[in-house]
């Protein structure tokens, strides 16, 4: 709960300074490292993150380590519009997270949260099959 808190507490002032008025789309992805392979995750994920920050409709994204155990890593994103998203899932930059997640990573969760629904992967894997060239 704790860990929680500090969550919520650094990613509030980011989020209420991005909402004015309009519908956010937050990406969420949670995973899971081995310790030898954490600091590795940990830059690729910040080069990534600020490259991300530049993109079209990226508001904030941020990256997170569990109090209780720094091997579990949160990475938040919040994006003006689902289509800004969708575009980011076909970008050279969003491969490369993955890429750095699928090599680094013991497991992960990929949440797309918007005021309607939650979605996951299969979101994803839509946007690539539908959208992407």
């Amino acid at each position: 709960v704790f860990s929680c808190l500090i969550w919520i507490a650094a990613l509030l002032p980011s989020f209420c300074k991005t909402m004015k008025g309009f519908a956010m789309v937050n990406l969420s992805i949670s995973v899971s490292t081995k310790p030898h392979k954490r600091n590795e995750l940990l830059s690729a994920l910040r080069q990534l993150r600020d490259t991300t920050e530049k993109e079209v409709g990226c508001k904030v994204c941020h990256i997170y380590q569990e109090i209780g155990d720094p091997n579990l890593i949160n990475v938040e994103e919040i994006w003006a519009h689902r289509t800004d998203l969708d575009v980011y899932f076909c970008s050279d930059i969003f491969g490369a997270l993955l890429g750095a997640i699928k090599l680094l990573c013991e497991f992960h969760e990929i949440r797309i949260n918007d005021e309607m629904h939650t979605e996951g992967m299969d979101a994803i894997k839509s946007v690539w099959s539908t959208q992407c060239k």
